[in-house]
């Protein structure tokens, strides 16, 4: 490896062990959390970008009814207790695989047939979903005098880590709960930054205007697995461990009613 691109990865891996110093990912289980959540979801879509989207919106919470049958993951910062960001991991029912939000959002274009969720037992489905970051820890914001008077510029080198956090909390997750098939609505640069980490997510649809434009994404869990980028494992390894500890307490969601370096995208649906 030339030195220059040694000298590369290595701060890259220190940026990685920085974010894991620097935050904790907490799986949902309690309603405060949960309604911290639901709140740093309203501020990111509703408040600061205008998103129309379905569901609830009210005390300052955006929520809807596939909450009900998801995991979420919550990004603390350890030194402030602020919500950094989140996602969540949607289950359909076993008898209804394609009962997910990125079918509901893309069900007269989803293109293909042998990437459809009808493909598969729903035991085996899940879509990654709803991820959010506050404007705080975002890039964009990294001039805002809130932010500055806040956190120190060391800290704040790690803050593009978040979203590399999230995916590869997602991606835990899939793993710990054995769902091999995944799904997102995705933006497609986003679809295209995450294959330089491993993460080949395939087209599924044709695009479609839902909060910009976006398409349906499939990955096989299992191959993500084989083909991440080992600059990755140390990361992802101690996020699974957390999340694996985490998990046993964590109420299963009923089914009934009720190199990823930051870049201004999210995987909404």
């Amino acid at each position: 490896m030339p030195a220059d691109e040694a000298h590369s990865s290595t701060q890259r891996q220190r940026l990685l062990e920085q974010f894991a110093d620097q935050f904790r990912v907490i799986l949902v289980r309690t309603a405060e959390d949960r309604e911290r959540v639901y709140s740093l979801r309203h501020d990111v879509f509703l408040r600061e970008l205008n998103y129309a989207l379905p569901g609830s919106h009210d005390a300052n919470q955006e929520h809807d009814d596939f909450d009900d049958q998801a995991l979420h993951c919550l990004v603390e910062h350890r030194a402030s207790g602020l919500a950094a960001g989140c996602v969540r991991l949607v289950f359909p029912p076993p008898d209804r695989p394609d009962h997910l939000p990125v079918i509901d959002a893309t069900r007269h274009v989803f293109s293909s047939r042998e990437l459809h969720p009808q493909q598969h037992q729903g035991r085996d489905v899940a879509e990654i979903s709803r991820l959010a970051i506050s404007r705080l820890f975002r890039a964009q914001a990294a001039d805002e005098d809130i932010q500055l008077a806040q956190f120190p510029p060391e800290e704040r080198r790690a803050f593009p880590l978040i979203v590399t956090g999230l995916f590869l909390s997602a991606h835990a997750l899939a793993g710990l709960t054995s769902r091999r098939h995944l799904y997102a609505l995705m933006e497609p640069p986003l679809a295209r930054l995450l294959t330089l980490s491993g993460f080949r997510f395939q087209s599924a649809s044709d695009t479609i205007q839902y909060c910009g434009v976006r398409r349906a994404y499939y990955i096989d869990n299992d191959l993500a697995e084989r083909e991440r980028n080992p600059l990755l494992d140390p990361l992802y390894y101690r996020l699974r461990d957390s999340l694996s500890r985490q998990l046993p307490a964590a109420a299963e969601p009923s089914h009934g009613p009720g190199g990823l370096w930051y870049r201004s995208f999210d995987c909404l649906s």
